[in-house]
């Protein structure tokens, strides 16, 4: 369902949030009098309850929706420091509140009442999900791709069910909305990112070959000698070698890397792109929309320096280009596959430098 570090925070989101579950069952069975604990047991479970759901869930929930959407902020050093920030004062706060009573106080009878401050507590873990909110519709409303535009919209809409809740326990009272709520959230996330599986590759975020073959059949159905369109091979140069000095999961950014500029260029042209499989990508333009077919392979060098630049690459990350031209219904797509793949390979040879033997 993404990367490895997607998959990994997931993972700890899902096994948090079951935990916090388990303990919000056990909270509220003393609540309603099912179960009969000692008012110190009660108490570390309510503050460990609220560490979680008011900590440790926004703040992976935050993590997981940074990293999907492509975030330099967490990246960094200070950025690290600022996001663990609100963890830090409301898991304090959390555990404080057995003594302090803080958040919440739990009686002589293991009976629980809200603090004074336990606004406090919903309104910092808030922070997190109000800030990645904002970053993806920020991000959807400059995105250009369709598909990408419609993720970063997705992860913008988590943040409804969570807040309902929230409401609606801060004013009915001691009743479990938030859980349920942050469980339907996730659920939501988790099967729009598995519908998203079925048309796109898991790495890179772009179409995959299923989708490259629908959206080709459909294109050629309106090729004719008036109204081409090109089909471009394209595959990462030396990506072996990449592999084996840096290990695949730099090889892995570099698909990712290489991934997004393409996607972008391709977007310019009005294009259509795909991973194959590998360090293999397909992308289709119609002519309409590119004067001279060699433009694209032009616009992909001059993005991949300035992406080179940010991403302070330690290698250099060059893309081979093949293209053919369809200007019939009836041209088959398996022939400018491979058309398109042996132009692209025989460029790639022609640019390797000749070695002089003796």
């Amino acid at each position: 369902m993404g990367s490895d570090e997607e998959v990994l925070i997931f993972r700890a989101f899902l096994s948090s949030l079951m935990l916090a579950l388990i303990i919000d069952g056990f909270t509220h069975a003393q609540y309603r009098g099912a179960l009969h604990m000692p008012p110190g047991v009660v108490a570390f479970l309510y503050a460990s309850y609220m560490f979680l759901f008011s900590g440790v869930l926004p703040f992976l929930w935050f993590n997981f929706a940074e990293v999907r959407l492509g975030s330099r902020f967490i990246r960094r050093p200070v950025g690290r420091i600022l996001s663990i920030i609100p963890l830090a004062i409301v898991s304090m706060m959390c555990f404080a509140s057995i003594k302090t009573g803080w958040f919440f106080k739990v009686d002589e009878n293991g009976i629980y009442s809200r603090g004074n401050l336990w606004a406090v507590q919903t309104g910092v873990s808030y922070l997190y999900f109000l800030f990645t909110t904002v970053h993806a519709i920020i991000k959807a409303k400059s995105e250009p791709s369709p598909m990408q535009r419609k993720q970063y919209y997705i992860l913008s809409m988590y943040l409804i069910a969570p807040f309902i809740g929230g409401l609606l326990q801060l004013f009915v009272g001691n009743h479990p909305f938030v859980a349920p709520a942050t469980g339907i959230a996730m659920l939501f996330i988790f099967l729009n990112i598995q519908g998203s599986l079925i048309n796109n590759d898991t790495l890179t975020g772009l179409y995959n070959r299923k989708s490259a073959e629908r959206y080709l059949e459909d294109l050629k159905l309106h090729a004719s000698a008036r109204n081409p369109f090109y089909l471009y091979m394209m595959d990462i140069d030396g990506f072996k070698g990449i592999n084996d000095t840096y290990g695949h999961i730099e090889g892995d950014k570099a698909l990712r890397i290489a991934a997004n500029v393409l996607r972008k260029v391709a977007d310019e042209y009005r294009g259509f792109v795909c991973r194959l499989g590998g360090d293999e990508f397909l992308a289709a333009i119609e002519s309409k929309n590119i004067s001279d077919p060699d433009d694209f392979e032009k616009s992909f060098i001059a993005a991949m320096s300035k992406e080179a630049q940010l991403t302070d690459l330690p290698y250099e990350l060059k893309m081979s280009f093949g293209f053919t031209k369809c200007e019939s219904p009836a041209t088959s797509m398996n022939n400018m596959i491979a058309d398109a793949d042996e132009k692209m390979y025989k460029k790639k040879e022609a640019s390797r430098p000749v070695s002089l033997e003796r």
